[in-house]
């Protein structure tokens, strides 16, 4: 075994590649050895940082740590790391099990594979590096072409900026109607003088052979493009010195090794969960992964089930590549929900055709995982029916067409932009009744799904406002459908009754009983002129039913440290689902949209005024300190807005946000901001420069309080929620 041998020999237990060649078999640059899917997959997606500083760290030369494979068995469904086409794997394929997001980290900027990804990573060589970095890097994504702040490289741009990257990109090419993927490939990272994409800058390496002065005078040639008399002297001289920098870092990337560890077959065999003890949570391969995978990192529950499954059931092996095909709502849950989703789904089904209850568990760890396998049968008979055939793809393609927002034939539906919120215990309760249904009716299960369709969206937008415990929820929700027959439809009214009796939701009450109970809690005083923040939601005197009131509308209002209001995904539907972008899971720093502020944060948050007197701060309501942000992040002030087409000026007041003046354009702009024509008066009164004072500030109050209410009402009244008047106020 010599160090950095250029070929792997699958007969070594340790092995030390190249980096170079490493990646060329992952990218299929080199085919003699085809790298497949791990047999450990971590359900993390690494944010922009995370690859940056990865980048860093190679180009530093630093080691990047071990990777660890295990042989696959001939003839096994596969996909190749970063690939998305399923084949069977040949003699010499080997699956990665520690190192997948290092190793797609690394790809983004390999040519053969980097192409075919939805980020890339670029260097600005005018530019200074951050604290911790060698280099100016940036990230950008389908999802966020113009790239990430620098500061906080994970963090989205501004609405501004991202607005003004855009109008400059627009006036480049000379229009407007540009497709996400054209903006994507053309579009270079916002703040950034002399961006090359760091994949070029590698190929162009290789195709040199490594030798720095040629690769040296090409790059010169590159950035001449980016001149223009933008640059001092001085900072060219300092762009030639970090290309010239770059070329070092470019020699020591590509004299790195990888150590290769191969791991035994044994250690996913059934004989590990007899190690399993009382004493000893983390079988040998978890033990293995936590004690040489990177940074001593533990194996989740989640990541261990899904690994040990696929070991014992190979067909589970494409279980997730099936379910994350385009169209399907299944690929909105990240792998390892995939698998536990189907694990916990497998054992009630298993369990009722045995007639032997099982424990259900909504989130097993590696014990009750391991005495659920223990079950005689469960894998065969329970778990392998349910994936061996297409059963699970079509109950969630059937749910995903029974939930998605349609205008014309859906229109309560919830756009696919939203289904990424939806959280696993929820998926899996709306999972269980589909294959309840699916089991008795697998020719028509889409026409006995439609008929209670309203009763299942009425539910689920219930759970996403009300339910406090998701995951003992999930666990009562799962007894209930038990006991429910197909033919009886879904029983949300039932589940519902079931929660507020065992208090891990809260109900959910019609308007005029908020109005008649407790008002104030929507609406101000006529006559206060100062902004209200936690004394809205006070319930020290308050009554039993006026407690109900205030634990509802509270969670509707929020609770002003954040001013994300993911149910404004649904009241802004029509919208929202026009948007561009694939939504995906575990990317919630990629998604095409925003949560902005209607009156802008920087007219009102902490002391913004043209001076101390004038501050929204100036007007708070006695023994109050954060009125201006609970009026400021309430779902009453904000709306959704696409981060790709965003027009509007995030500092520009509400009149000009909203353009109250033009009745010819206000009209389609406050359809799309789920904001009522009669609210016009009050976004108008509250808008201003930066100045405050007592009418600015009562307007603003009451018309943020007036929308929000609107919104409830319309949330109460568009889901039917009279329905289970029997069970609410």
């Amino acid at each position: 075994m010599g160090a950095g041998m250029n070929e792997v020999r699958l007969d070594q237990d340790i092995e030390i590649l190249r980096l170079e060649k490493w990646l060329d078999y992952a990218s299929g640059i080199d085919e003699s050895v085809y790298v497949a899917l791990p047999v450990i997959q971590r359900g993390s997606v690494w944010k922009p940082k995370q690859i940056i500083d990865l980048w860093d760290s190679l180009l530093r030369g630093m080691p990047m740590g071990s990777l660890m494979y295990s042989p696959m068995p001939a003839n096994i469904l596969v996909r190749k790391v970063g690939g998305q086409v399923l084949e069977k794997a040949k003699a010499g394929t080997i699956g990665l099990i520690d190192g997948q997001q290092r190793t797609l980290a690394m790809l983004i900027a390999w040519n053969h594979a980097g192409e075919r990804m939805d980020r890339r990573i670029w260097v600005d060589f005018s530019d200074k590096p951050g604290d911790e970095n060698l280099f100016r890097f940036h990230v950008t994504t389908k999802n966020q072409p113009f790239g990430f702040q620098k500061a906080s490289p994970s963090t989205k741009l501004p609405l501004g900026e991202r607005r003004d990257a855009r109008l400059k990109f627009e006036a480049t090419h000379g229009r407007t109607d540009l497709s996400q993927q054209f903006i994507f490939e053309n579009a270079t990272p916002h703040h950034s003088k002399c961006p090359l994409d760091v994949r070029e800058l590698i190929e162009l390496w290789r195709v040199g052979k490594g030798n720095p002065a040629l690769w040296i005078q090409n790059v010169q040639q590159m950035v001449k493009r980016f001149y223009n008399g933008q640059f001092s002297t001085t900072e060219l001289s300092q762009i030639e010195s970090t290309v010239s920098k770059f070329a070092a870092a470019l020699d020591r990337l590509f004299q790195l090794n990888v150590p290769l560890i191969k791991v035994d077959l044994d250690f996913f065999s059934g004989d590990e969960a007899a190690a399993l003890t009382e004493e000893s949570n983390d079988p040998p391969l978890a033990i293995l992964f936590k004690r040489i995978g990177t940074g001593g990192t533990p194996l989740s529950d989640a990541d261990y089930v899904y690994s040990v499954i696929k070991h014992r059931i190979p067909e589970a092996y494409t279980l997730v590549e099936e379910l994350h095909r385009p169209g399907n709502i299944a690929r909105l849950l990240s792998a390892t929900d995939l698998v536990m989703t189907a694990v916990r789904l497998g054992a009630a089904e298993f369990s009722g055709a045995v007639s032997k209850l099982l424990t259900d568990w909504e989130s097993p760890n590696k014990q009750d995982f391991h005495r659920l396998i223990k079950q005689p049968g469960f894998l065969v008979n329970g778990f392998l029916p349910l994936i061996k055939t297409d059963a699970l793809a079509q109950a969630f393609a059937a749910l995903g067409v029974l939930l998605e927002y349609q205008k014309d034939t859906n229109p309560i539906g919830i756009p696919s932009h939203a289904f990424p919120l939806l959280s696993r215990p929820l998926v899996q309760v709306l999972l269980r009744w589909v294959r309840i249904v699916q089991r008795s009716h697998p020719v028509d299960l889409g026409a006995v799904l439609f008929e209670s369709r309203a009763e299942v969206l009425r539910f689920v937008m219930y759970w996403q406002l009300c339910v406090i415990d998701p995951r003992k929820a999930s666990l009562l929700a799962f007894e209930v459908l038990a006991s429910t027959k197909p033919e009886a439809g879904f029983p949300g009214s039932e589940i519902y009754r079931v929660f507020l009796n065992k208090e891990v939701a809260v109900p959910v009450l019609s308007p005029a009983w908020i109005e008649e109970t407790k008002r104030d809690v929507a609406f101000s005083p006529a006559d206060l002129t100062r902004l209200r923040g936690g004394t809205r939601f006070d319930a020290r005197q308050a009554t039993k039913e006026e407690k109900t009131v205030i634990d509802l509308y509270q969670r509707w209002w929020g609770n002003g440290r954040t001013y994300v209001h993911p149910l404004l995904l649904w009241l802004q539907r029509e919208t929202v689902a026009g948007f561009d972008g694939s939504p995906v899971a575990g990317r919630d720093e990629d998604t095409p949209y925003d949560y902005d502020h209607i009156c802008p944060a920087n007219h009102w948050s902490n002391w913004t005024g043209e001076k101390r007197t004038d501050t929204l701060l100036s007007f708070l309501a006695e023994g109050d300190k954060e009125g201006h942000w609970r009026v400021g992040n309430s779902i009453g002030n904000i709306r959704v807005w696409q981060s790709e087409k965003n027009r509007s000026d995030g500092a520009a007041a509400p009149s000009k946000k909203l353009e109250l003046d033009n009745p010819e354009t206000r009209s389609a702009l406050l359809a799309q901001s789920s904001i009522d024509a009669a609210q016009i008066a009050g976004w108008t009164d509250c808008s201003g420069e930066r100045s405050w004072n007592e009418t600015r500030v009562q307007a603003f109050q009451k018309v943020v309080e007036q929308r929000a209410f609107a919104l409830y009402e319309r949330f109460y009244t568009e889901l039917g929620f009279l329905e289970w008047s029997a069970t609410s106020a």
